[in-house]
């Protein structure tokens, strides 16, 4: 998805947080453990470090960082 640079990045699905760091290709980003849907959400390209760490437990709608452009993005 697509949106402008520092708006409110939200999880989609709450979850355990797996991991939060950084890519040179991914940039910061966010792996989200789904909470029982067998599936993980990967946030990239943050704009900054992300608000939460791993071992983060976060709720669906929870700001989880802002949208970015960090790594290799276009």
């Amino acid at each position: 998805m697509f949106a402008d640079c520092g708006a409110p990045l939200e999880a989609a699905r709450g979850g355990k947080v797996q991991y939060a760091g950084f890519h040179s290709a991914a940039g910061y980003y966010v792996v989200v453990d789904g909470k029982k849907t067998g599936r993980d959400y990967v946030y990239m390209h943050l704009k900054n470090k992300a608000d939460v760490t791993e071992g983060d437990r976060v709720r669906t709608g929870e700001q989880i960082g802002e949208v970015g452009e960090s790594g290799n993005a276009s």
